[in-house]
């Protein structure tokens, strides 16, 4: 809500936002307008429904998911519009009230058309219909194409730089009718202030940034990491976390500045900063790992395998080995033969 309200005072009808999140939750969208319902995860329900409560002045929300679209019903126009711009039929497009809120349409498309959605809601939203866009990063995490999103929040569990970096890249791309656009992307980060922080969130954002070139919140280079956004060193104290946050609202909002810190820093002797900063150190197995988990692995079903045609090749020669000599090999085979089935999964 936060992040929403500053995004909307600062851009006005120039807002075009995307909230990634990992979940629908759709089982908790309220069912009257009288319930109040309360969220305890993270979800594109929750977080509809906390900005749709909000009421936060020129912000207009839509919902596109797998199995939940929503628009505002002042919007409904314009997706018909869009809709039989695409050839679909006006009966294919069913949109009824919201059962808690008459200004808010739910959507569905039938037919031939019925995975036509993303490009109706992706049009909408293009043209400012709909200019905050709440999704799920399954669905439009990846080869989604909007250049028009200038601001991104990624409310999502994942840590996977090579992941949210596919998310990110809906934000980045250069819109053609906007040149010098600049693009927000908030990251969500739960931090425990003291001595025993700053906690596993944290620790996801340090793992997320390793790859993710930026201009430096403190000086003119490129460069990749969570120092580069200037926020110290945890841990970190809880007034020190809200000093951080009022010092990132007042980054975003001055866009202009973001804009210069970047020609600057392409300006001044960067290059080899932003290359370092992005190139992965080469990803090599631990020999330890190697050896219990591949080498041993396959001894122990290549040692299987020869015990069975020993045995098998006995047989048929009828060199029967003696008794006690037989009783071990049949012991140690199926000895072997556990062992080379259990560590099958660790050979891969």
């Amino acid at each position: 809500r936060e992040i929403i309200q500053l995004e909307a005072a600062a851009q006005k009808d120039g807002l075009r936002a995307v909230v990634l999140t990992d979940f629908i939750r759709k089982q908790e969208l309220p069912r009257t307008s009288d319930e109040e319902p309360r969220f305890e995860d993270i979800g594109v329900v929750p977080i509809f429904e906390t900005l749709r409560s909000a009421r936060i002045a020129a912000v207009k929300l839509g919902v596109l998911s797998g199995s939940l679209a929503m628009v505002p019903a002042a919007a409904l126009g314009t997706l018909r519009a869009a809709a039989r711009a695409a050839g679909i039929r006006d009966d294919d497009l069913m949109a009824s009230e919201a059962s808690h809120d008459s200004d808010y349409a739910v959507l569905s498309l039938r037919g031939e058309y019925a995975q036509g959605m993303v490009r109706l809601m992706t049009s909408v939203f293009q043209c400012g219909a709909v200019n905050v866009l709440i999704g799920t990063k399954s669905l439009l995490g990846e080869g989604w194409d909007a250049p028009c999103i200038n601001t991104l929040v990624l409310a999502s569990f994942v840590g996977s730089f090579v992941l949210s970096n596919q998310m990110r890249g809906r934000s980045i791309r250069v819109d053609p009718e906007h040149p010098n656009k600049t693009a927000n992307i908030w990251h969500l980060v739960c931090v425990e202030p003291g001595p025993f922080g700053p906690g596993a969130d944290y620790d996801l954002l340090v793992r997320r940034c390793t790859a993710f070139a930026g201009v430096s919140a403190k000086a003119p280079v490129i460069e990749s990491g969570t120092n580069r956004m200037g926020i110290g060193v945890p841990p970190f104290e809880r007034g020190q976390i809200d000093v951080l946050n009022r010092e990132s609202a007042a980054r975003a909002v001055d866009r202009a500045a973001l804009n210069r810190q970047w020609r600057d820093a392409l300006g001044h002797d960067s290059g080899r900063a932003m290359v370092d900063g992005v190139r992965l150190k080469q990803e090599t197995l631990p020999a330890g790992f190697v050896l219990t988990s591949t080498v041993a692995s396959l001894f122990f079903q290549a040692g299987s395998l020869f015990l069975l045609v020993v045995s098998e090749a006995l047989r048929v020669l009828g060199r029967t080995a003696p008794r006690i000599g037989h009783d071990w090999l049949s012991g140690a085979l199926i000895v072997f033969a556990i062992a080379a089935t259990v560590s099958l999964p660790w050979t891969c």
